[in-house]
């Protein structure tokens, strides 16, 4: 990989759909690209087997180095019989695409080669190599203490030393020196005194196990009064951790998080839990664990991306001092359904209010809303959505001086779901309507919000009451109202679509509390329900879901993540002003966060963490916790618990015996283990704990892996 490729392999997993544009409308296979290797080199197999890890390939764009989206590959063999499982495909928006290989039946390397229509420079070169299982025959001497260098006797190791691993029981030891039938290696100083089983392995390549009679070195034991809790991210200190043993009824819980401050690859991981006894059963792993409006949304935004990344100094549009009129009738553009083409409606004033001017297009369905409906609109847009929402995240521009903001009602918006969904978008804001016409020809120049009409007969999309939308809309409205207001206070400006989402869907709970406050609890639960549902949604899925990604459509787990984690930094940082902050900035993203909390990013996910399951669980009922591993405002334990019916926190459970979890961590991801001390038991062995990367290797570049414990009882 080029120095400059390798550079651009972190930057291109910050980038949104915006990349996938291509130069002058010619399309992406007529951009020239380079490419280079990502990941999925330098691997090994046993003969005729699927290699373990994808071969992935990032293009960037030879002129901007930016990552190129809608880039053809084509992967091909150029040196062994091996097979390609997919020999095209196509980068992703963030410049990425992938194969598997299947290695054919002789020994020795394989070579794969990536290749684009335009590429500039080299393809990628990825290479393999297919072996025989490795076999330990002998360890000498039979028995060694922690530091002690050991001899593995045996056949199909590698002449390269570093390409041999030796593990202990889970835990690398350090390879001196090898050849292809004798390593020495150094016996890793967290392997606990006992009989523990030693492999050699070329990768996912693993011999059968041998014992070795182990003494473990004299480590420090973690001491953590209940309650309390460390974060560990030194390597050092994830490379050897010891639990104490002789603390009756003890429970510990363990965060691994990877916290990386940008989107990137997961983080292959490995936590070893080792007891220091005669090894009994071992605990296997836990395995790894979108409604249309989401998806919807999530791709208008991304299509807002595409209107400020390259800004240019545009004109201002001039206000039109369009004072509304009842029965006055105007022209607008509307997105259809692909969100690439826009058609012109004509629609009608049929209700005014304070803040609110209520537009209706001429093709609505009859049987649609009725004059009070379309007050009752405006009522409630008038208060409280209007005052909670700019109250908090500031002033909404007014771009066409009419001192409102439009709400037009249109069945384009009904055909943008399609027949027979179970979910339907309600509304949508859209940037494009701020900025001048240089920069969207779409643009209507003013503050609108789009939704759409009663369909009874169901013509434009699946049929739909008008006291259902009633219902659905004002969230929606409340929501979409956020992303008005930021886009003006913002300076035109965009925060990542996560934090964007994040504070739009707070805008919800801000409105829901004003309702609550009045004792209006039907509406408040309206707009309060969707939330909690996502939320729940996230907590159950807590190990496979990136807090902060931004490539794809997103989904409901991402914006339950990004509720839930202001909601956290809302009690914690300052309430509705740290609201304000995030909004009132053009800082974006995780720079926003930090810089307006004052706190480190790794921080922060350790105590967001800690405080899901700190706050309000049952182990630690009358127990003092940190406040930093609280949520000072809101129960989320009880809260999503009476509204969804349970608290879904995926936590794997198991006694002081040999286990652990292993797999992959998106980027801003956590997963949870608990270890339970023997029940009324005065004394039992401590576990010696080893978090590393795959295979007990290093971690993988650009993850950042840290290790949360605190002491439950």
């Amino acid at each position: 990989m080029t120095p400059r490729i390798a550079r651009l392999a972190a930057a291109s997993l910050l980038v949104a759909g915006a990349a996938a544009c291509s130069r002058d409308g010619v399309g992406p296979d007529a951009t020239p690209v380079q490419l280079g290797v990502l990941a999925g080199d330098a691997q090994f197999g046993l003969p005729g087997d699927v290699l373990e890890e994808p071969l992935q390939v990032l293009a960037t764009d030879d002129v901007t180095e930016a990552p190129a989206a809608g880039i053809r590959i084509e992967w091909r063999v150029v040196s062994g019989d091996a097979a390609v499982l997919t020999a095209s495909s196509t980068t992703d928006a963030r410049g990425i695409a992938a194969t598997q290989v299947r290695l054919g039946a002789a020994l020795g390397p394989y070579v794969v080669e990536a290749r684009a229509q335009r590429l500039v420079g080299d393809p990628a070169r990825f290479e393999s190599e297919a072996v025989q299982r490795p076999a330990i025959l002998a360890i000498a001497p039979a028995s060694a203490a922690a530091g002690d260098t050991v001899t593995v006797t045996g056949t199909g190791f590698n002449p390269v030393t570093d390409y041999n691993t030796v593990l202990f029981e889970g835990i690398r030891g350090h390879v001196v020196s090898g050849t292809a039938t004798q390593l020495r290696v150094v016996v890793p100083a967290c392997v606990p005194t006992r009989t523990v089983e030693v492999t050699v392995a070329l990768g996912a390549v693993a011999s059968e196990p041998v014992e070795l009679a182990a003494v473990g070195g004299d480590l420090d034991e973690l001491s953590l009064a209940p309650g309390a809790a460390r974060v560990f991210a030194d390597a050092e200190e994830l490379a050897c951790l010891r639990v104490p043993g002789s603390l009756s009824n003890a429970s510990w819980l363990l965060i691994v998080q990877n916290a990386p401050t940008a989107y990137s690859l997961p983080m292959p991981f490995q936590l070893t839990v080792l007891n220091g006894a005669v090894p009994g059963a071992r605990v296997a792993p836990a395995p790894s664990s979108s409604p249309l409006a989401d998806r919807w949304e999530h791709g208008l935004r991304a299509r807002e991306q595409l209107l400020f990344d390259a800004r240019v100094d545009a004109p201002a549009v001039t206000p039109q001092q369009l004072e509304p009129v009842l029965g006055e009738r105007r022209s607008f553009r509307v997105l259809s359904s692909d969100q690439q083409e826009s058609v012109t409606i004509s629609a009608e004033v049929r209700a005014i209010s304070e803040h609110a001017v209520i537009y209706v297009d001429l093709e609505a369905p009859a049987g649609g809303f009725t004059a009070a409906d379309l007050e009752h609109f405006g009522a409630l847009f008038d208060d409280p959505i209007y005052p909670a929402t700019a109250g908090v995240f500031g002033s909404p521009s007014d771009l066409d001086a009419n001192g409102r903001v439009i709400i037009l009602l249109t069945p384009r918006v009904n055909a943008l779901t399609p027949r027979g969904e179970t979910s339907f978008i309600a509304g949508y804001f859209y940037g494009c309507d701020l900025v001048a016409r240089s920069r969207c020809a779409d643009t209507n120049s003013g503050e609108i919000f789009y939704s759409l009409v009663p369909d009874p007969q169901g013509q434009f999309s699946d049929p739909r009451g008008a006291a259902d939308l009633l219902r659905n809309v004002p969230p929606v409205l409340a929501h979409e109202f956020q992303h008005m207001i930021s886009f003006a206070q913002r300076e035109q400006s965009l925060d990542a679509l996560w934090l964007s989402e994040a504070l739009a869907h707070t805008a919800e709970d801000i409105v829901s509390a004003v309702f609550t406050q009045r004792g209006e609890t039907t509406l408040a639960r309206d707009f309060r329900r969707p939330n909690y549902l996502r939320a729940h949604r996230y907590l159950a899925e807590i190990d496979a879901v990136s807090m902060i990604a931004d490539d794809g459509q997103g989904s409901v787990e991402l914006r339950g993540a990004g509720w839930l984690f202001l909601r956290y930094l809302r009690g914690q940082y300052g309430g509705d002003a740290l609201l304000a902050r995030l909004t009132q900035t053009t800082l974006s993203s995780i720079p926003n966060v930090t810089t307006q909390t004052g706190q480190s990013w790794a921080a922060l996910l350790s105590d967001f963490a800690l405080a899901l399951y700190a706050d309000g669980a049952p182990e630690l009922a009358g127990i003092t916790v940190s406040a930093r591993h609280t949520f000072p405002d809101f129960d989320p334990r009880a809260a999503i618990t009476q509204e969804v019916g349970s608290w879904p926190l995926a936590v794997m459970l198991q006694g002081f015996g040999d286990g652990g979890m292993s797999g992959e961590l998106p980027s801003v991801s956590s997963r949870y283990l608990r270890l339970d001390a023997p029940a009324n038991t005065p004394a039992y062995a401590a576990v010696n704990l080893v978090f590393s990367g795959a295979r007990g290797g290093a971690f993988r570049s650009g993850t950042v892996p840290q290790l949360s414990i605190m002491r439950l009882r």
